[in-house]
Formats: C-alpha cells, structure tokens, sequence
C-alpha cells in the first residue's frame, strides 16, 4: 500500500521562484516542447528521432517496440518534461504562452498549476481530481519506497558514494557537501513516507521507514558522512589562495595616495557631501588594503 497525499493542497510551488504574469497567456495551438532544444513541434514523438542519438532518455523510450505500454509512459513523460521546462521559462519572464494540458475558454494564467507527479499545468480547481488517478504517481512513490526498504539500504549508500565521487582507496570524496545533502535527504523521504504511512494506516510501510531511520542514524555516518565531512576540512585546509604581486600592490598604493589627496583639496576647497564622501571612500579603501 502506498501512503495517501492530500492531492487538494498539493502542486509544485510556483513561489520558489518569482513569476509575473502581466503577459502570460494560454496557448490554444497543440503543438508540444522539445526538453532539448526547446522548439514547439506539432509532432514532438518523430521530432525526437533527431535527437535519439544525443539523449539516453529519447533513446530509451523508442528503443521499446511502438504501441507498447512503456514506450507511451517515456514519451508522454518526455513531452511533459520539455512543456514544463518552456512553462517555467513563461512564467519567469512574465511573457508568452503555458503550454497546459486542458485549455478552458474561462480561466486565465493565473488559475494554472503543476502536477507534483506528471509536471503537467490544469487549472487549480480541477488539479487534485487529477492526481488522484495521475499515470505518474503510481511510478513515483514506488521508486521512493524501494529506495527506503531497509533491504536496499547498502546499495543506496553504494549509489550515493558513486555520485559523490567516493575513492576508497585513498578515502576522499570529490563532493563532499553533496554527499551529506543526499543523506539530508533521504531522512526527510523516510520521513515524509512515515507520516504518509501513518495517516493510511499502512503498519508495514511505516515499520519500513522507521528501521530505514535506524540504519540511517547508526550506519550513515559510517560509510558516508565521517569521509565525505573529512574530505571537506582536507579541501579547505589546502585551498590554494592566490596573493597579488608585489608590484600590483605598489601600483594600487600608489594610486590610492593619489586619489586621496586629491579627495582632500577638493573637500578643503568646498565642504560638500559628494566631496566628503569620496575622501571618505578613498580612506575606507586604503584601511582595508592595509589589514590585507
């Protein structure tokens, strides 16, 4: 069983980022967009084809045989991508046209939001009727539930020390901070799946997070954290701190000295607030120059 949303009040927020909508408009063409180059196309599944041979994703949807059921799921989650992608663009530039996936004569930009599952734009008064039975959701949760069973939890810790760039060898990690936002992570998951869990009466999905929780505080910091939080003190230790020359600082004083005296006769000869704010800046300058 997986854990129960309150699809009503869930979409991906439109606030982490800051939209205008003064000359957003609803597009009423049905023509999708490409996630890799970015083109409106009447036909985005055999415009794909052109680039089958630049993208992995492109490459595995119409790798599956053609009216097959996963090949329709990549491709309509591939369409939905490149739409999503362009909405996003609309709405920081507070110009053009949502690509939406039902157009209503009635509702204006405004009135539009993302599915948390698909990326697809509805209106908002329709969006939770839609999530409650989105193609996308099922695969989602399935995917952060498999990640969180306990049984799986040394190879999630194999896979994030691959994508931090974990040497074993020489104990160091390429991206340390990266390594320990992942674990971050994975606990709010466990977390969420918890609560989820909980509030659908799911025991089994619950007991699941609450043992991902234990391994993860007794065994996390013990294959992840403790290297990737060493690798990180090693790196800032041996940062390398590039110093100007000598003569570039000898040039730079002496300018300064010209520049301030020359800030000085002005303010001597009119007290003016502009004058005494350049002598005042000159000597800011020179007191930091100095304590470098």
């Amino acid at each position: 069983m997986t854990p129960k949303i309150d699809e009503r009040n869930t979409s991906i927020p439109r606030d982490s980022v800051s939209f205008s909508h003064d000359k957003t408009t609803v597009s009423k063409c049905g023509k999708n967009f490409c996630f890799v180059c970015g083109k409106a196309q009447s036909k985005i599944v055999r415009y794909f084809k052109a680039h089958e041979n630049e993208n992995v994703e492109i490459a595995e949807a119409l790798s599956f045989p053609a009216h097959s059921k996963k090949r329709k799921e990549l491709l309509q989650a591939l369409r939905n991508k490149g739409n999503f992608l362009h909405n996003n663009n609309v709405l920081k530039k507070g110009t053009g046209e949502l690509k939406v996936k039902r157009c209503s004569i009635k509702q204006n930009s405004k009135t539009y939001e993302y599915c948390v599952y698909c990326q697809g734009m509805f209106v908002r008064k329709e969006l939770w009727r839609h999530m409650k039975r989105c193609s996308a959701k099922k695969s989602k949760e399935l995917v952060h539930c498999h990640v969180i069973k306990p049984v799986n939890f040394m190879a999630t810790v194999k896979a994030a020390k691959e994508v931090a760039g974990f040497s074993e060898d020489e104990k160091t990690v390429e991206a340390p901070s990266f390594a320990l936002k992942i674990g971050q992570h994975l606990l709010q998951v466990s977390s969420i799946i918890q609560c989820n869990a909980i509030i659908a009466g799911d025991k089994e999905l619950r007991e699941c997070a609450e043992e991902f929780q234990t391994l993860y505080r007794t065994k996390w910091t013990e294959c992840v954290s403790y290297t990737a939080r060493m690798s990180a003190k090693e790196k800032k230790y041996n940062k390398t701190i590039n110093l100007p020359r000598t003569e570039d600082i000898q040039m730079l004083t002496k300018h300064l000295e010209k520049v301030s005296e020359s800030a000085y006769n002005k303010l001597e000869k009119a007290a003016s607030m502009q004058n005494y704010s350049d002598l005042a800046r000159v000597c800011l300058t020179r007191v930091i120059t100095f304590n470098r």
